[in-house]
């Protein structure tokens, strides 16, 4: 059996600003396309959340485990805005995943985002542990969003 080179921390959305689901896999195009078939997990299947918006490569499996982990415990705008950041048109990125189920051409989303979104997910990590000192103060994210917390 083939060892898994690369990790990816995924995001998909029923539509525009509809139901989100953050996952993590070794194979993307296949991940998705259960998804796609209501066979990746019953959320996903009973609210039809099968587009790819958003996705990032990590180096391996506890990486991304740690930012799967982390994304599930962001608040919705911190997602939204990580998913417009990079993806402002909500495109369903399937499409852009070959069938072995690495991507293939990414516009920017691959291209740094990966180490900024680790500087994003240090942040977020320090602003859920601050929140109850931060109340009505905004917080700058390396990946230039602004949350309200």
């Amino acid at each position: 059996m083939a060892k898994i080179l690369e990790y990816y921390v995924y995001i998909l959305a029923s539509n525009r600003n509809g139901t989100l689901y953050a996952g993590m896999t070794g194979n993307l195009g296949k991940r998705v396309e259960m998804h796609k078939e209501r066979n990746g997990s019953k959320l996903t299947g009973d609210y039809e959340v099968n587009k790819l918006v958003y996705f990032e490569v990590c180096k391996n499996k506890q990486a991304a485990s740690k930012r799967e982990k982390q994304l599930k415990h962001w608040n919705r705008r911190w997602k939204i805005r990580l998913i417009e950041k990079n993806n402002p048109t909500w495109e369903d990125l399937y499409a852009k995943v070959e069938n072995n189920g690495s991507p293939t051409a990414i516009p920017t989303m691959l291209e740094s985002r990966t180490s900024k979104a680790n500087d994003a997910h240090n942040a977020g990590s320090s602003a859920e542990n601050q929140s109850s000192r931060l109340r009505g103060s905004t917080l700058r994210f390396e990946v230039n969003a602004e949350v309200n917390v």
